[in-house]
This record gives C-alpha cells, sequence and structure tokens, in this order.
C-alpha cells in the first residue's frame, strides 16, 4: 500500500539568529509508490519522481506550514536518500514575513543651508554689505534596509510592485519621520506555478533613508552666481515638491 511519512520521528532542524527563527527543515519518506516494473526498474527522474511524490500528498514549493504561530512557506526541496521503494528528502521552509538587513554610510550633498536646515548660508561681501549666496559641500548620513521575504500574489507582481516602488513612507517607520525613508527596489522571482489562491514569489525590497527627506527642494536662484538667491522664503522663494507618493511601510512590510 503507498503511503507517505512526513516528519519521521520529529526529524526537524531549526535555523534561528537572536532567538528569530529564519530557516525550518522538515524530513519526509515516501515508502510503495516506486515499485520496479517488470524489467526491475525504477523511477529515476527527479521531476517524474516529483511528481509521483505530490500526487501521494507530498507539499510543493509555495506551501504554508504552520511551526507553532509561525507561518512558513516552502521554498526548496531535496531527495537525500533513494531505494527500490523508499525515497526520503528534506523541505526546506522559511519565515512568511521574512527579515530586515541594513547598512549606514554616507553621500555627499550640497546644500544651501546650515545644520538646522532652516538658517540659510551666506557670506558678506568685501563692501561689507552686500550678502552672497553660498553652497556648502557635506556628507550626510545615508542608511539603506532590505528585506526578503516571500508574498503570495493573485494578480500580475507589477501591479504589487507598483503600489510601493518609488514611494517614501506616509508615517512614522524605522524611526524616521514621513518622506525619510524611499522604496528604492523591488526584486522578485516566481517560487512556483500558479495555485487556485494565487503564484508565491520571493520579494527582495530596498529602503534608502535620508534624514533630510527625500522630497525635493526648489529655490529662486541668484542669476549672477547661480546659487540660491538671498533672503529666501519658504513657501514663496523656497518650496518643497512632494514628488514621491507615499505608503505605508509599517502595514506591508512591518517594524525592522
Amino acid at each position: 500500500m503507498t503511503e507517505i511519512a512526513l516528519d519521521l520521528n520529529g526529524n526537524f532542524e531549526v535555523s534561528e539568529t537572536g532567538g528569530v527563527v529564519l530557516e525550518l527543515r522538515r524530513g519526509f519518506i515516501a515508502q510503495g509508490f516506486n515499485e520496479p516494473d517488470e524489467f526491475g526498474d525504477i523511477v529515476t527522474d527527479p521531476e517524474v519522481i516529483w511528481t509521483l511524490l505530490e500526487d501521494i500528498g507530498l507539499p510543493s514549493a509555495g506551501d504554508v506550514f504552520l511551526f507553532g504561530t509561525l507561518e512558513t512557506v516552502l521554498v526548496d526541496r531535496d531527495i537525500t536518500g533513494q531505494s527500490h521503494s523508499t525515497v526520503s528528502g528534506v523541505l526546506v521552509y522559511q519565515r512568511h514575513a521574512g527579515w530586515f538587513k541594513g547598512s549606514a554610510g554616507l553621500a555627499q550633498i550640497q546644500t544651501p543651508f546650515e545644520r538646522d536646515g532652516v538658517t540659510q548660508l551666506s557670506l558678506i561681501h568685501p563692501d561689507g554689505v552686500t550678502k552672497i549666496p553660498a553652497l556648502l559641500s557635506v556628507r550626510s548620513p545615508r542608511q539603506t534596509l532590505r528585506k526578503d521575504y516571500q508574498k503570495q500574489l493573485q494578480g500580475s507582481p507589477r501591479q504589487y510592485t507598483d503600489q510601493f516602488l518609488g514611494r517614501v513612507n506616509e508615517l512614522l517607520w524605522a524611526g524616521g519621520a514621513p518622506g525619510t525613508w524611499l522604496v528604492t527596489g523591488l526584486d522578485y522571482e516566481r517560487m512556483a506555478p500558479g495555485k487556485p489562491s494565487g503564484a508565491w514569489y520571493h520579494f527582495s525590497a530596498e529602503f534608502e533613508y535620508n534624514p533630510e527627506n527625500h522630497q525635493p527642494d526648489i529655490w529662486l536662484e541668484d542669476t549672477e552666481t547661480g546659487k540660491p538667491a538671498v533672503g529666501l522664503s519658504e513657501g514663496e522663494s523656497f518650496k518643497t515638491i512632494p514628488w514621491y507618493a507615499t505608503a505605508d511601510l509599517l502595514a506591508e512590510f512591518g517594524e525592522p
């Protein structure tokens, strides 16, 4: 009689970092499904073997497994042993919600303001009266975050990425005020053929932090110096343009 047994003898392997489960490996064994034919031969083609295993209940890529209260998704399978009537292997699951990685550095910028972001930079002309506008070239802190995660979609992945790519945080997120985190990348790879509930994809999202805000500024230019004119007035001769649309990053990606 054909039968399949999963998690034989509690055969689990769990990988975690800082108490957070990242990957789960489940052992499986299938018995009696691949009996020799009249010539004594057995199936050796991996694709055929996987199809036979799925026909008797083996999970396939994209299937969800609840490990305690943690939802994981099947991302890989491997056959580790095979005899005339028995196949054993490993199912690899990753946490459905994914995890964050980050880096920090400095980027070169030019600004017409002092460190407070309000006081305009200027120098006094040798005549002792005329103010000359100035630009300051400095290195400003920049941070990036990356999150790898799995998501099931019923529609096109492009429709999903359009909701977040090139958008800034609408609310406070990852310690940054609204507008300081920009979604700069959303790579994806289809994990398995679509299921009735949708296809599973592996996503890698990238975010960049700008403490000065990502929304661009424009200002009235001094035609003689090519620099911001002296005495800029916010909202009139100096404006912040809401170029990037906003998105609720916390609701979609969670808190790093």
